[in-house]
């Protein structure tokens, strides 16, 4: 089927007729796939009539309030029923509160904010209340400055995933959103020891007890995460102690790589 065609669809006074005449042909056809849906929904002449056009998908599905639907919708996108059903099954609310508008367009309530806004312009999370755009941005940008707020929750303290509300994020925030979920997730952490710098340095790329800034290149001890000094670190309590017991085993410590070594046989002379 050609967008061309599916663009018919919306030519019409009877739009959401004549598209579930044409859905309902595609679910019994034998070779058309779901990317035909997904054709028919992007030819739809603007939101309202995209809503439209999934709401009669899932009019299929199961017996779903029509709110909470357009809700799920606007949280998780329009392209995958699968997505959406699965969304509205795992949601305990049955029911959203809603004021009208003088249009006849029914308003929610953000629950930070408290702005009246409708189901496009906000998500639903688990908990059954939703966030407009510009909360949602403020939640997700205090989690990657605040690392008590990560990752963000709802008020049930369910993940608020990022694919919900990256329609209201900068285009580059996931990766920094990611790059934050390393960082808080790693133990002993290392940052760059340049005051002016301090980038987080991922473990991943610390090869020895000198570990590189990635962002200005300089070097810090990854044991005191004070400027790298060469040699052995004061702050390695560790290995002064093995160093200790060396000393008491008559251990030597290789000239090259300064690993301790025991000799097995052989003369005492190491070169």
């Amino acid at each position: 089927m050609e967008a061309t065609l599916a663009e018919a669809l919306w030519s019409t006074d009877q739009e959401a007729i004549n598209l579930a005449w044409e859905i309902e042909r595609l679910d019994t056809h034998p070779t058309l796939e779901l990317s035909t849906i997904v054709t028919i929904v992007d030819a739809a002449p603007d939101e309202e009539a995209q809503v439209q056009a999934v709401l009669v998908r899932l009019a299929q599905r199961g017996d779903y309030d029509p709110l909470i639907t357009e809700l799920a919708i606007a949280t998780v996108g329009p392209h995958d029923t699968d997505a959406i059903v699965d969304f509205l099954d795992y949601m305990t609310v049955r029911k959203i509160d809603h004021t009208q508008a003088a249009c006849g367009k029914k308003l929610i309530r953000c629950v930070a904010c408290e702005e009246q806004l409708p189901p496009k312009d906000l998500i639903l999370t688990s908990c059954g209340h939703c966030y407009c755009g510009s909360c949602l941005s403020m939640v997700f940008n205090a989690a990657v400055s605040d690392e008590s707020l990560y990752p963000p929750r709802c008020c049930a303290n369910k993940l608020i995933p990022l694919e919900h509300a990256v329609r209201f994020l900068e285009p580059e925030f996931g990766t920094k959103f990611e790059e934050k979920g390393l960082e808080y997730e790693t133990i002993d952490r290392t940052y760059c020891s340049d005051p002016t710098c301090s980038t987080f340095i991922h473990p991943d790329g610390i090869y020895s007890i000198d570990a590189q800034c990635s962002s200005c290149g300089k070097e810090t001890c990854v044991i005191c995460k004070a400027p790298a000094h060469g040699g052995d670190c004061p702050a390695d309590l560790d290995l002064a102690a093995l160093l200790r017991f060396a000393e008491e085993m008559h251990w030597q410590r290789c000239y090259n790589c300064l690993r301790v070594v025991q000799r097995q046989d052989g003369c005492n002379h190491m070169e």
